[in-house]
Protein backbone atom coordinates (compact mmCIF):
# COMPACT_ATOMS: atom_id res chain seq x y z
CA UNK A 1 0.00 0.00 0.00
CA UNK A 2 1.19 3.66 -1.14
CA UNK A 3 0.44 6.47 0.65
CA UNK A 4 0.33 10.49 0.32
CA UNK A 5 0.97 12.63 3.60
CA UNK A 6 -2.77 12.02 4.47
CA UNK A 7 -2.62 8.37 5.48
CA UNK A 8 -1.59 6.59 8.43
CA UNK A 9 0.98 9.38 9.52
CA UNK A 10 1.86 10.35 13.20
CA UNK A 11 1.08 13.89 12.13
CA UNK A 12 -3.09 15.19 12.82
CA UNK A 13 -3.86 11.80 14.62
CA UNK A 14 -4.62 14.06 18.05
CA UNK A 15 -7.22 15.73 15.36
CA UNK A 16 -8.03 11.90 13.97
CA UNK A 17 -9.42 10.86 17.15
CA UNK A 18 -11.68 13.58 17.29
CA UNK A 19 -13.13 12.34 14.32
CA UNK A 20 -16.81 10.90 14.77
CA UNK A 21 -16.83 7.92 12.37
CA UNK A 22 -19.56 5.39 13.75
CA UNK A 23 -18.48 3.30 11.27
CA UNK A 24 -20.15 4.46 8.08
CA UNK A 25 -17.35 5.19 6.52
CA UNK A 26 -17.88 6.88 2.36
CA UNK A 27 -16.70 10.20 1.47
CA UNK A 28 -18.37 14.01 1.49
CA UNK A 29 -19.86 13.95 -1.74
CA UNK A 30 -22.83 12.12 -1.07
CA UNK A 31 -22.82 8.32 -0.34
CA UNK A 32 -25.41 6.20 1.42
CA UNK A 33 -24.46 3.03 2.88
CA UNK A 34 -27.73 0.53 2.36
CA UNK A 35 -27.05 -2.64 0.64
CA UNK A 36 -29.99 -5.48 -0.43
CA UNK A 37 -28.98 -8.78 -0.75
CA UNK A 38 -28.03 -8.66 -4.29
CA UNK A 39 -27.38 -5.04 -5.54
CA UNK A 40 -26.04 -1.89 -3.64
CA UNK A 41 -27.92 1.01 -3.76
CA UNK A 42 -25.99 4.47 -3.03
CA UNK A 43 -28.70 6.94 -3.19
CA UNK A 44 -30.93 5.62 -5.89
CA UNK A 45 -28.12 4.41 -8.28
CA UNK A 46 -27.86 0.89 -8.04
CA UNK A 47 -25.06 -1.59 -8.87
CA UNK A 48 -25.93 -4.67 -11.01
CA UNK A 49 -26.81 -7.69 -9.67
CA UNK A 50 -23.95 -9.71 -7.59
CA UNK A 51 -23.52 -12.90 -9.78
CA UNK A 52 -21.80 -15.42 -9.34
CA UNK A 53 -15.05 -17.69 15.61
CA UNK A 54 -11.96 -18.16 16.36
CA UNK A 55 -10.60 -21.79 15.57
CA UNK A 56 -7.92 -23.33 16.39
CA UNK A 57 -6.01 -26.11 14.73
CA UNK A 58 -2.80 -28.07 15.04
CA UNK A 59 0.20 -29.22 12.36
CA UNK A 60 -1.91 -32.05 10.98
CA UNK A 61 -5.36 -31.29 10.81
CA UNK A 62 -7.60 -28.64 12.37
CA UNK A 63 -11.42 -29.92 13.06
CA UNK A 64 -13.71 -29.32 9.92
CA UNK A 65 -16.68 -27.39 9.75
CA UNK A 66 -17.64 -24.72 13.09
CA UNK A 67 -20.47 -22.45 13.39
CA UNK A 68 -19.30 -18.96 11.62
CA UNK A 69 -22.46 -17.38 12.39
CA UNK A 70 -25.01 -15.58 10.21
CA UNK A 71 -24.78 -12.66 7.77
CA UNK A 72 -27.48 -10.69 6.24
CA UNK A 73 -27.90 -9.88 3.37
CA UNK A 74 -24.56 -11.53 1.94
CA UNK A 75 -25.64 -14.31 -0.88
CA UNK A 76 -26.12 -13.64 -4.24
CA UNK A 77 -26.82 -15.60 -7.69
CA UNK A 78 -23.77 -16.29 -9.63
CA UNK A 79 -25.11 -16.62 -13.02
CA UNK A 80 -22.21 -18.73 -13.85
CA UNK A 81 -22.14 -21.88 -14.48
CA UNK A 82 -18.87 -23.99 -14.14
CA UNK A 83 -19.62 -27.51 -13.75
CA UNK A 84 -21.91 -30.55 -12.76
CA UNK A 85 -22.07 -33.46 -10.51
CA UNK A 86 -19.15 -34.89 -8.44
CA UNK A 87 -18.27 -38.03 -8.25
CA UNK A 88 -17.30 -39.45 -4.89
CA UNK A 89 -14.62 -41.41 -5.46
CA UNK A 90 -12.36 -38.41 -7.01
CA UNK A 91 -9.65 -37.50 -4.26
CA UNK A 92 -8.69 -34.31 -5.87
CA UNK A 93 -11.62 -32.08 -6.72
CA UNK A 94 -12.13 -28.28 -7.93
CA UNK A 95 -14.51 -26.02 -8.61
CA UNK A 96 -14.60 -22.09 -9.48
CA UNK A 97 -16.76 -19.30 -9.52
CA UNK A 98 -16.56 -15.37 -9.72
CA UNK A 99 -18.77 -12.33 -9.30
CA UNK A 100 -18.83 -8.56 -9.83
CA UNK A 101 -17.94 -6.60 -6.96
CA UNK A 102 -18.09 -3.59 -9.13
CA UNK A 103 -19.12 0.09 -7.40
CA UNK A 104 -21.42 2.30 -8.36
CA UNK A 105 -20.37 6.02 -8.59
CA UNK A 106 -21.25 8.76 -10.87
CA UNK A 107 -18.71 9.81 -13.78
CA UNK A 108 -17.26 13.36 -13.58
CA UNK A 109 -14.98 15.21 -15.55
CA UNK A 110 -11.84 16.38 -14.13
CA UNK A 111 -11.00 19.15 -16.16
CA UNK A 112 -8.17 20.43 -14.00
CA UNK A 113 -6.61 17.16 -13.62
CA UNK A 114 -5.94 16.81 -10.05
CA UNK A 115 -7.88 13.82 -9.76
CA UNK A 116 -11.20 14.35 -7.59
CA UNK A 117 -14.17 16.68 -8.35
CA UNK A 118 -13.82 20.34 -7.77
CA UNK A 119 -17.22 22.32 -7.68
CA UNK A 120 -18.35 23.56 -11.13
CA UNK A 121 -16.60 19.91 -12.91
CA UNK A 122 -19.57 18.29 -15.14
CA UNK A 123 -21.03 15.01 -13.77
CA UNK A 124 -23.84 12.82 -14.72
CA UNK A 125 -26.49 13.37 -12.31
CA UNK A 126 -27.77 9.35 -12.23
CA UNK A 127 -30.59 10.06 -10.00
CA UNK A 128 -30.98 13.73 -10.20
CA UNK A 129 -30.32 14.55 -6.44
CA UNK A 130 -28.05 17.72 -7.38
CA UNK A 131 -24.94 16.11 -6.29
CA UNK A 132 -22.01 13.97 -6.79
CA UNK A 133 -22.64 10.40 -5.84
CA UNK A 134 -19.07 8.47 -5.66
CA UNK A 135 -16.33 7.66 -3.68
CA UNK A 136 -12.46 7.57 -3.08
CA UNK A 137 -10.42 5.31 -4.80
CA UNK A 138 -7.62 3.27 -2.70
CA UNK A 139 -3.16 3.86 -2.99
CA UNK A 140 -1.64 7.07 -3.41
CA UNK A 141 -3.44 10.42 -2.80
CA UNK A 142 -7.01 11.46 -2.32
CA UNK A 143 -8.40 10.34 -5.38
CA UNK A 144 -12.33 9.58 -7.42
CA UNK A 145 -12.85 7.41 -10.12
CA UNK A 146 -14.46 8.76 -13.50
CA UNK A 147 -15.29 5.50 -15.04
CA UNK A 148 -13.74 1.96 -15.64
CA UNK A 149 -10.69 0.39 -17.58
CA UNK A 150 -12.12 -3.31 -16.67
CA UNK A 151 -14.65 -4.61 -14.46
CA UNK A 152 -13.36 -5.69 -10.74
CA UNK A 153 -14.13 -9.41 -9.81
CA UNK A 154 -14.07 -11.60 -6.93
CA UNK A 155 -12.59 -15.28 -7.61
CA UNK A 156 -12.50 -18.47 -6.06
CA UNK A 157 -11.15 -21.60 -6.45
CA UNK A 158 -12.22 -24.61 -4.28
CA UNK A 159 -9.71 -27.35 -3.80
CA UNK A 160 -11.53 -30.65 -2.50
CA UNK A 161 -8.42 -32.69 -1.28
CA UNK A 162 -9.04 -36.28 0.30
CA UNK A 163 -12.61 -34.73 0.99
CA UNK A 164 -11.36 -31.77 2.36
CA UNK A 165 -12.23 -28.37 1.13
CA UNK A 166 -9.89 -25.44 0.58
CA UNK A 167 -10.89 -22.14 -0.89
CA UNK A 168 -8.54 -19.61 -2.62
CA UNK A 169 -10.59 -16.35 -2.96
CA UNK A 170 -8.33 -13.25 -4.89
CA UNK A 171 -10.68 -10.34 -4.43
CA UNK A 172 -9.80 -6.84 -6.55
CA UNK A 173 -9.79 -4.76 -3.76
CA UNK A 174 -6.64 -2.74 -2.63
CA UNK A 175 -7.18 -4.66 1.08
CA UNK A 176 -9.79 -6.26 3.16
CA UNK A 177 -10.34 -6.14 6.83
CA UNK A 178 -10.75 -8.93 9.66
CA UNK A 179 -13.66 -7.95 10.10
CA UNK A 180 -14.94 -8.33 6.22
CA UNK A 181 -12.81 -11.66 6.07
CA UNK A 182 -14.93 -13.18 9.23
CA UNK A 183 -18.14 -11.99 7.15
CA UNK A 184 -17.49 -13.43 3.90
CA UNK A 185 -16.73 -16.76 6.31
CA UNK A 186 -19.84 -16.10 7.85
CA UNK A 187 -21.40 -15.93 4.97
CA UNK A 188 -21.02 -18.47 3.33
CA UNK A 189 -21.52 -20.97 6.34
CA UNK A 190 -24.99 -19.54 6.16
CA UNK A 191 -25.24 -20.35 2.63
CA UNK A 192 -23.69 -23.80 2.67
CA UNK A 193 -24.78 -25.03 5.76
CA UNK A 194 -23.27 -28.59 5.91
CA UNK A 195 -21.22 -28.29 2.82
CA UNK A 196 -19.11 -25.40 4.48
CA UNK A 197 -15.41 -25.74 4.66
CA UNK A 198 -13.97 -24.72 8.00
CA UNK A 199 -13.45 -21.20 8.24
CA UNK A 200 -9.92 -21.15 8.85
CA UNK A 201 -9.34 -22.76 5.43
CA UNK A 202 -10.62 -20.11 3.81
CA UNK A 203 -8.03 -18.18 2.01
CA UNK A 204 -9.30 -14.75 1.63
CA UNK A 205 -7.44 -12.22 -0.07
CA UNK A 206 -7.26 -8.92 -1.43
CA UNK A 207 -4.83 -8.83 -4.64
CA UNK A 208 -3.79 -5.15 -3.57
CA UNK A 209 -4.75 -2.88 -6.87
CA UNK A 210 -4.24 1.01 -6.68
CA UNK A 211 -7.46 1.49 -9.14
CA UNK A 212 -10.19 0.36 -7.02
CA UNK A 213 -12.45 1.50 -3.82
CA UNK A 214 -10.47 2.47 -0.71
CA UNK A 215 -11.76 -0.60 1.08
CA UNK A 216 -8.91 0.02 3.76
CA UNK A 217 -10.29 3.69 4.82
CA UNK A 218 -7.18 6.01 4.99
CA UNK A 219 -7.24 7.62 1.40
CA UNK A 220 -10.24 10.39 2.08
CA UNK A 221 -9.27 13.67 2.89
CA UNK A 222 -9.34 15.71 5.89
CA UNK A 223 -9.50 12.81 8.43
CA UNK A 224 -12.52 11.25 6.80
CA UNK A 225 -12.92 7.60 6.75
CA UNK A 226 -12.55 6.37 2.77
CA UNK A 227 -14.37 3.29 2.90
CA UNK A 228 -18.13 2.88 1.95
CA UNK A 229 -20.11 0.50 3.91
CA UNK A 230 -22.67 -0.13 1.19
CA UNK A 231 -19.82 -0.93 -1.27
CA UNK A 232 -17.55 -3.11 1.40
CA UNK A 233 -21.14 -5.20 1.80
CA UNK A 234 -21.22 -5.75 -2.07
CA UNK A 235 -17.98 -7.01 -1.67
CA UNK A 236 -18.54 -9.38 0.91
CA UNK A 237 -21.95 -10.46 -0.93
CA UNK A 238 -20.10 -10.86 -4.12
CA UNK A 239 -17.46 -13.07 -2.19
CA UNK A 240 -19.72 -15.22 -0.87
CA UNK A 241 -21.89 -15.68 -4.31
CA UNK A 242 -18.14 -16.97 -5.49
CA UNK A 243 -17.46 -19.60 -3.16
CA UNK A 244 -20.89 -20.82 -3.29
CA UNK A 245 -20.32 -20.82 -7.20
CA UNK A 246 -17.57 -23.12 -6.60
CA UNK A 247 -18.45 -25.68 -4.53
CA UNK A 248 -21.49 -25.93 -6.95
CA UNK A 249 -19.04 -26.30 -9.49
CA UNK A 250 -16.66 -29.18 -8.04
CA UNK A 251 -15.34 -31.79 -10.15
CA UNK A 252 -12.10 -34.32 -10.27
CA UNK A 253 -9.16 -32.85 -11.56
CA UNK A 254 -5.61 -33.06 -11.31
CA UNK A 255 -2.55 -30.80 -9.83
CA UNK A 256 0.30 -29.05 -11.37
CA UNK A 257 2.88 -27.11 -9.18
CA UNK A 258 5.49 -24.77 -11.21
CA UNK A 259 7.03 -21.56 -10.84
CA UNK A 260 8.56 -19.13 -12.91
CA UNK A 261 10.90 -16.14 -12.78
CA UNK A 262 9.57 -12.66 -12.93
CA UNK A 263 13.24 -11.07 -12.82
CA UNK A 264 12.92 -7.43 -15.02
CA UNK A 265 9.23 -7.00 -14.00
CA UNK A 266 9.76 -5.34 -10.71
CA UNK A 267 11.80 -2.57 -9.07
CA UNK A 268 12.58 -1.91 -5.10
CA UNK A 269 12.11 1.77 -4.75
CA UNK A 270 13.33 1.67 -0.93
CA UNK A 271 16.22 1.00 0.61
CA UNK A 272 17.87 -1.63 1.03
CA UNK A 273 17.01 -2.71 -2.26
CA UNK A 274 15.82 -6.55 -2.05
CA UNK A 275 13.88 -8.33 -4.95
CA UNK A 276 11.60 -11.29 -4.59
CA UNK A 277 11.04 -12.47 -8.38
CA UNK A 278 9.91 -16.05 -7.75
CA UNK A 279 6.32 -16.49 -9.04
CA UNK A 280 4.43 -19.13 -7.68
CA UNK A 281 2.32 -21.04 -9.94
CA UNK A 282 -0.98 -24.03 -9.19
CA UNK A 283 -2.68 -25.30 -11.53
CA UNK A 284 -5.95 -27.74 -11.62
CA UNK A 285 -7.12 -29.32 -14.73
CA UNK A 286 -9.93 -31.37 -15.70
CA UNK A 287 -9.10 -35.01 -14.53
CA UNK A 288 -11.11 -36.45 -17.67
CA UNK A 289 -9.50 -33.75 -20.45
CA UNK A 290 -6.76 -32.29 -19.07
CA UNK A 291 -8.32 -28.86 -20.08
CA UNK A 292 -7.59 -25.90 -17.06
CA UNK A 293 -9.83 -25.41 -14.42
CA UNK A 294 -7.60 -22.66 -12.51
CA UNK A 295 -4.25 -21.05 -12.36
CA UNK A 296 -3.30 -19.82 -9.84
CA UNK A 297 -0.29 -17.23 -9.80
CA UNK A 298 0.90 -15.42 -6.30
CA UNK A 299 3.40 -12.64 -7.07
CA UNK A 300 5.75 -9.83 -5.43
CA UNK A 301 5.06 -6.77 -7.53
CA UNK A 302 2.50 -3.53 -6.30
CA UNK A 303 -0.49 -3.96 -8.75
CA UNK A 304 0.27 -0.21 -9.61
CA UNK A 305 1.65 0.10 -13.27
CA UNK A 306 -1.10 2.43 -14.03
CA UNK A 307 -0.29 4.54 -11.37
CA UNK A 308 -1.22 7.89 -9.09
CA UNK A 309 -2.88 9.98 -11.92
CA UNK A 310 -5.21 7.32 -13.20
CA UNK A 311 -8.85 7.62 -12.20
CA UNK A 312 -10.32 4.80 -13.99
CA UNK A 313 -11.88 1.72 -11.87
CA UNK A 314 -9.37 -1.06 -12.82
CA UNK A 315 -7.46 -4.40 -11.69
CA UNK A 316 -4.63 -2.58 -12.55
CA UNK A 317 -1.55 -5.39 -14.54
CA UNK A 318 -3.52 -8.40 -13.01
CA UNK A 319 -6.39 -7.70 -15.17
CA UNK A 320 -3.92 -8.42 -18.21
CA UNK A 321 -2.53 -11.09 -17.15
CA UNK A 322 -5.63 -13.18 -15.98
CA UNK A 323 -6.83 -12.12 -19.65
CA UNK A 324 -3.53 -13.42 -21.18
CA UNK A 325 -3.93 -16.67 -19.10
CA UNK A 326 -7.61 -17.48 -19.98
CA UNK A 327 -7.48 -17.18 -23.61
CA UNK A 328 -4.02 -19.18 -23.89
CA UNK A 329 -5.45 -21.60 -21.71
CA UNK A 330 -8.57 -21.54 -20.84
CA UNK A 331 -10.15 -21.68 -17.50
CA UNK A 332 -10.24 -19.32 -14.53
CA UNK A 333 -6.79 -17.11 -13.56
CA UNK A 334 -6.52 -15.61 -10.00
CA UNK A 335 -3.75 -13.45 -8.82
CA UNK A 336 -2.34 -13.10 -5.80
CA UNK A 337 -0.01 -10.68 -4.40
CA UNK A 338 3.24 -11.92 -2.26
CA UNK A 339 5.81 -10.41 -0.59
CA UNK A 340 5.54 -7.08 -1.88
CA UNK A 341 6.50 -4.68 0.73
CA UNK A 342 8.02 -1.78 0.89
CA UNK A 343 8.75 -1.07 -1.98
CA UNK A 344 8.18 -3.78 -4.55
CA UNK A 345 6.65 -1.62 -7.63
CA UNK A 346 6.49 -2.27 -11.59
CA UNK A 347 9.46 -1.59 -13.59
CA UNK A 348 9.19 2.33 -15.37
CA UNK A 349 8.60 0.85 -18.90
CA UNK A 350 7.53 3.41 -20.68
CA UNK A 351 5.10 5.72 -18.99
CA UNK A 352 3.00 5.29 -16.17
CA UNK A 353 -0.84 4.00 -17.64
CA UNK A 354 -2.40 0.96 -18.91
CA UNK A 355 0.12 0.54 -21.48
CA UNK A 356 2.75 -0.61 -18.80
CA UNK A 357 -0.09 -2.16 -17.32
CA UNK A 358 -0.43 -4.74 -20.48
CA UNK A 359 3.32 -4.70 -20.69
CA UNK A 360 3.52 -6.17 -17.27
CA UNK A 361 0.43 -8.54 -17.03
CA UNK A 362 0.86 -10.00 -20.37
CA UNK A 363 4.60 -10.69 -19.44
CA UNK A 364 4.05 -12.29 -16.42
CA UNK A 365 1.38 -14.32 -18.36
CA UNK A 366 3.73 -15.55 -20.76
CA UNK A 367 6.39 -16.56 -18.37
CA UNK A 368 3.39 -18.39 -15.93
CA UNK A 369 2.31 -20.34 -19.25
CA UNK A 370 5.97 -21.33 -20.49
CA UNK A 371 6.50 -22.30 -16.31
CA UNK A 372 3.30 -24.55 -16.94
CA UNK A 373 4.34 -26.13 -19.97
CA UNK A 374 6.97 -28.07 -18.29
CA UNK A 375 5.17 -29.46 -15.07
CA UNK A 376 4.21 -32.59 -14.82
CA UNK A 377 0.24 -33.53 -13.69
CA UNK A 378 0.69 -34.35 -9.91
CA UNK A 379 -0.19 -37.91 -8.44
CA UNK A 380 -3.57 -37.66 -5.40
CA UNK A 381 -0.26 -38.98 -3.11
CA UNK A 382 2.03 -35.93 -4.02
CA UNK A 383 -0.36 -33.20 -3.49
CA UNK A 384 -1.69 -34.46 -0.23
CA UNK A 385 -2.44 -31.59 2.07
CA UNK A 386 -1.35 -31.41 5.69
CA UNK A 387 -2.44 -28.48 7.33
CA UNK A 388 -2.04 -26.57 10.23
CA UNK A 389 -3.60 -23.14 11.81
CA UNK A 390 -2.72 -20.82 14.38
CA UNK A 391 -2.59 -17.12 15.82
CA UNK A 392 0.13 -15.15 17.34
CA UNK A 393 -0.33 -11.95 19.25
CA UNK A 394 1.07 -8.91 17.25
CA UNK A 395 1.74 -5.77 19.49
CA UNK A 396 0.21 -2.49 17.83
CA UNK A 397 3.71 -0.07 18.29
CA UNK A 398 2.33 2.68 15.61
CA UNK A 399 0.39 5.40 17.73
CA UNK A 400 -0.51 6.51 13.90
CA UNK A 401 -2.11 2.93 13.12
CA UNK A 402 -3.75 2.77 16.49
CA UNK A 403 -5.67 6.10 16.52
CA UNK A 404 -6.81 5.55 12.77
CA UNK A 405 -7.97 1.78 14.24
CA UNK A 406 -9.75 3.18 17.15
CA UNK A 407 -11.39 6.48 15.48
CA UNK A 408 -12.40 3.62 12.71
CA UNK A 409 -11.35 5.54 9.97
CA UNK A 410 -9.09 2.55 8.86
CA UNK A 411 -11.96 -0.25 8.22
CA UNK A 412 -12.27 -4.14 10.32
CA UNK A 413 -9.99 -4.18 12.89
CA UNK A 414 -11.29 -1.99 15.72
CA UNK A 415 -13.15 -5.09 17.39
CA UNK A 416 -10.09 -7.22 17.11
CA UNK A 417 -7.32 -4.80 19.58
CA UNK A 418 -7.49 -5.72 22.94
CA UNK A 419 -5.41 -5.12 25.95
CA UNK A 420 -4.26 -7.47 28.40
CA UNK A 421 -3.57 -5.64 32.37
CA UNK A 422 -0.51 -6.94 33.13
CA UNK A 423 3.09 -6.32 32.15
CA UNK A 424 2.99 -8.38 28.92
CA UNK A 425 3.66 -7.13 25.28
CA UNK A 426 -0.80 -6.49 24.75
CA UNK A 427 -0.55 -4.26 27.68
CA UNK A 428 -0.05 -0.71 28.28
CA UNK A 429 2.74 -1.32 30.20
CA UNK A 430 4.63 -2.26 27.81
CA UNK A 431 4.21 0.05 25.98
CA UNK A 432 2.27 -0.31 23.09
CA UNK A 433 -1.34 -0.19 21.83
CA UNK A 434 -2.37 -3.31 22.45
CA UNK A 435 -2.22 -6.01 20.39
CA UNK A 436 -4.25 -8.03 17.24
CA UNK A 437 -4.03 -12.08 17.13
CA UNK A 438 -2.79 -12.43 13.35
CA UNK A 439 -3.81 -16.09 11.69
CA UNK A 440 -1.49 -17.92 10.39
CA UNK A 441 -3.10 -20.85 8.23
CA UNK A 442 -0.21 -23.37 6.36
CA UNK A 443 -1.44 -25.46 3.95
CA UNK A 444 1.56 -28.08 2.82
CA UNK A 445 0.90 -29.95 -0.37
CA UNK A 446 2.76 -33.56 -0.01
CA UNK A 447 6.04 -32.47 -1.07
CA UNK A 448 5.45 -30.11 -4.31
CA UNK A 449 4.41 -26.65 -2.79
CA UNK A 450 3.74 -24.79 0.82
CA UNK A 451 1.08 -22.08 0.88
CA UNK A 452 0.87 -19.78 2.90
CA UNK A 453 -1.63 -17.39 4.18
CA UNK A 454 -0.21 -13.96 5.94
CA UNK A 455 -2.60 -10.39 6.51
CA UNK A 456 0.07 -8.27 5.87
CA UNK A 457 2.85 -6.93 3.24
CA UNK A 458 6.20 -8.84 3.92
CA UNK A 459 9.24 -7.39 2.36
CA UNK A 460 11.03 -9.93 0.28
CA UNK A 461 14.17 -10.02 2.56
CA UNK A 462 11.79 -11.68 5.25
CA UNK A 463 10.90 -14.55 2.77
CA UNK A 464 14.26 -15.10 0.99
CA UNK A 465 16.97 -13.46 3.40
CA UNK A 466 19.40 -10.72 2.66
CA UNK A 467 18.20 -8.47 5.80
CA UNK A 468 20.99 -6.00 6.11
CA UNK A 469 20.85 -2.27 7.48
CA UNK A 470 19.99 0.72 5.34
CA UNK A 471 22.74 2.63 3.58
CA UNK A 472 20.85 5.88 2.81
CA UNK A 473 19.24 6.73 6.37
CA UNK A 474 20.31 5.75 10.21
CA UNK A 475 18.42 2.79 11.77
CA UNK A 476 16.75 3.42 14.88
CA UNK A 477 18.38 -0.30 15.58
CA UNK A 478 21.52 -0.19 13.89
CA UNK A 479 22.50 -3.58 16.12
CA UNK A 480 18.93 -5.36 15.75
CA UNK A 481 19.23 -9.13 14.92
CA UNK A 482 18.13 -9.94 11.48
CA UNK A 483 14.49 -12.08 11.60
CA UNK A 484 14.54 -15.71 10.43
CA UNK A 485 14.22 -15.65 6.61
CA UNK A 486 11.03 -17.72 6.20
CA UNK A 487 12.59 -19.67 2.81
CA UNK A 488 15.17 -21.43 5.45
CA UNK A 489 12.33 -23.65 7.12
CA UNK A 490 10.28 -24.25 3.99
CA UNK A 491 10.92 -28.01 3.24
CA UNK A 492 9.19 -28.16 -0.49
CA UNK A 493 10.83 -27.09 -3.70
CA UNK A 494 8.12 -24.57 -4.37
CA UNK A 495 6.03 -22.10 -2.51
CA UNK A 496 2.89 -19.87 -2.59
CA UNK A 497 2.58 -17.13 -0.59
CA UNK A 498 -0.87 -15.56 -0.32
CA UNK A 499 -0.01 -11.84 1.08
CA UNK A 500 -2.66 -9.51 2.33
CA UNK A 501 -4.48 -12.70 3.21
CA UNK A 502 -6.94 -13.17 6.07
CA UNK A 503 -6.47 -9.50 6.11
CA UNK A 504 -3.91 -6.63 5.90
CA UNK A 505 -2.37 -5.26 8.83
CA UNK A 506 0.21 -3.12 6.55
CA UNK A 507 3.41 -3.81 6.23
CA UNK A 508 5.69 -5.96 8.00
CA UNK A 509 9.40 -4.89 7.36
CA UNK A 510 13.10 -5.74 9.19
CA UNK A 511 13.52 -4.21 12.59
CA UNK A 512 17.23 -3.45 11.18
CA UNK A 513 15.63 -0.99 8.54
CA UNK A 514 13.40 0.98 10.88
CA UNK A 515 12.94 4.58 10.93
CA UNK A 516 9.69 5.49 10.10
CA UNK A 517 11.10 9.48 9.22
CA UNK A 518 13.15 8.12 6.78
CA UNK A 519 10.56 5.50 5.13
CA UNK A 520 6.76 7.14 5.83
CA UNK A 521 5.30 3.93 4.36
CA UNK A 522 6.60 2.38 7.79
CA UNK A 523 3.59 4.21 9.34
CA UNK A 524 1.90 2.13 7.57
CA UNK A 525 2.01 -1.10 9.69
CA UNK A 526 2.37 -2.50 13.24
CA UNK A 527 5.64 -1.41 14.11
CA UNK A 528 9.49 -2.32 14.24
CA UNK A 529 8.65 -5.98 16.30
CA UNK A 530 5.60 -7.43 14.66
CA UNK A 531 7.57 -9.07 11.63
CA UNK A 532 9.88 -10.74 14.16
CA UNK A 533 6.82 -11.73 16.31
CA UNK A 534 4.65 -13.18 13.50
CA UNK A 535 7.85 -14.89 11.85
CA UNK A 536 8.64 -16.66 15.00
CA UNK A 537 5.06 -17.90 14.85
CA UNK A 538 4.50 -18.94 11.74
CA UNK A 539 8.14 -20.86 11.56
CA UNK A 540 6.93 -23.01 14.37
CA UNK A 541 3.95 -23.98 13.21
CA UNK A 542 5.60 -24.71 10.16
CA UNK A 543 8.13 -26.70 11.41
CA UNK A 544 5.49 -28.88 13.18
CA UNK A 545 3.42 -28.71 9.57
CA UNK A 546 6.38 -30.43 8.14
CA UNK A 547 7.46 -32.90 10.38
CA UNK A 548 3.74 -34.25 10.24
CA UNK A 549 3.70 -34.28 6.74
CA UNK A 550 6.91 -36.20 6.44
CA UNK A 551 5.76 -38.36 9.27
CA UNK A 552 3.24 -39.52 7.31
CA UNK A 553 5.04 -40.12 4.28
CA UNK A 554 7.55 -41.98 6.03
CA UNK A 555 4.50 -44.24 7.30
CA UNK A 556 2.57 -44.47 3.97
Amino acid sequence: MRCGRGAWGLGGFVALLLVSCGGGGGSDAGMSDGIGADAAVHDGVTTPDVQGGDVEGDASEADPGGDAGALPDATGDSGVDFGGDVPSGAFVQAGVGLATIDPTFEPYTDTNGNGRWDKGEPFEDLNDNDRLDTLWLGGFGPRQPTGFHDSLTARTLVLQLGGQAYVFTALDTLGFGMKRVDDVRAGVAAALGDRAPAPERMFIASIHTHQAPDSIGVFAPNGQPGWDEGYMRHVVAGAVASIVAAFDDLRPARLRVAAADGEGLARDIVNPFVLDSYVGIVQAVNSEDGVPIATMATIANHPEAAWSKNTLISADYPHFLRDAIEASLGGMALYFSADLGLMQTPVDEGEPGFERARFIGETYAERIIEALQAAPLLDDEDVAPTFGFARVPVTLQNFGLAAVVMAEIADGYKDYLYETFDDGPCSSAWGGFGCVDLPMPILRLGNRTTVFCVPAELTPELVIGGIVAPDSYPSMYPDASPEPALIDSIRTPDRFLIGLCGGDVGYLFPKITFNMDAVYDQQNGPGEDAAGTYLAGLIALLDDVNDAAETRERTR
